[in-house]
Order: structure tokens, then C-alpha cells, then sequence
């Protein structure tokens, strides 16, 4: 099957355009780390060194992605290679989902008191509450309904 000249810009444009994303995002994640998100007031440092080190690899991964625009016709193997990255990155981001504790009916409680930076997941069983612990602080999450 032959690619017209006119078919080939048009996919050069669209990955052009595509590589954008992870090399504005990257771009962000590693200069300013995981708090332009605005989800936590204090981020500890092995959350923000972990961010930072993943938000590498995607920049780089939109920067091995415009090496494919130009000469793309004869680079398929590389942009293969690629989007089977890409793939298999959304494929890890299904997983925890089951596991993840919801945040919807969360309150702040007291902190455990040990220190640890690490996170910490106590997930018991569907009827039993869990906790979240990042280094002082603690959310609590409940699945029974509100008394």
C-alpha cells in the first residue's frame, strides 16, 4: 500500500502536535514536581523524587516520539515500540484502581506518630475501615455509611 506525500505530512503534523503533550507535561512535572497539582500541602521527598523520576521518562518518551516524525514511513518499528510503551503505561494505571481507597467520605485524623515517609496502606477487608499513612499524617476512610 502507498502513502501519498499528502498522507504522510498529515502524520507527521498529528504526532508532531501529539509529542506536545508529554514533553510540555514532563517538561512541567520535572521543573516544578508533583506540586503544580494542588493535591497535598506538604509532599514528601521520596513522593517527589518518584514523580519527578516518572515525569523524566515520559519527557524523554516525547522526545524518542519526535524522532519518528521525520522519515516516518521508515521508522515504524520505533513508533511500535513506543505506543506499545504508551499502551502498557495505561495498562498499569488500571490496576491499582481497584485497590485505591476512594477519597469521598475521607476526614484528616491524628497522625501514627512513627515518622515513616514511606506510604502505608492498611486495607483490611470490604466491611472495615482503612487508612492512608504518609509520613505524620493520616486520613481514615470508612465504608460503612455516616451514623
Amino acid at each position: 500500500m502507498s502513502v501519498t506525500p499528502t498522507e504522510r505530512r498529515a502524520l507527521q503534523a498529528v504526532v508532531a502536535i501529539a509529542c506536545l503533550v508529554p514533553l510540555t507535561i514532563g517538561g512541567i512535572s520535572i521543573v516544578r514536581g508533583p506540586g503544580w497539582l494542588d493535591h497535598a500541602p506538604a509532599i514528601p521527598t521520596d513522593l517527589d523524587s518518584q514523580f519527578r523520576y516518572v515525569s523524566g521518562i515520559f519527557f524523554a518518551l516525547g522526545l524518542a516520539f519526535t524522532t519518528c516524525v521525520r522519515g516516518i514511513e521508515r521508522k515504524g518499528a520505533r513508533f511500535r515500540l513506543l505506543g506499545l510503551l504508551v499502551v502498557a503505561g495505561g495498562l498499569a494505571r488500571l490496576y491499582p484502581g481497584r485497590r485505591s481507597v476512594p477519597p469521598p467520605r475521607a476526614s484528616a485524623g491524628a497522625g501514627d506518630g512513627t515518622g515513616s515517609r514511606a506510604a502505608s496502606y492498611a486495607l483490611a477487608g470490604p466491611h472495615r475501615a482503612r487508612s492512608l499513612t504518609v509520613g505524620s499524617f493520616a486520613l481514615h476512610f470508612s465504608n460503612q455509611a455516616p451514623s
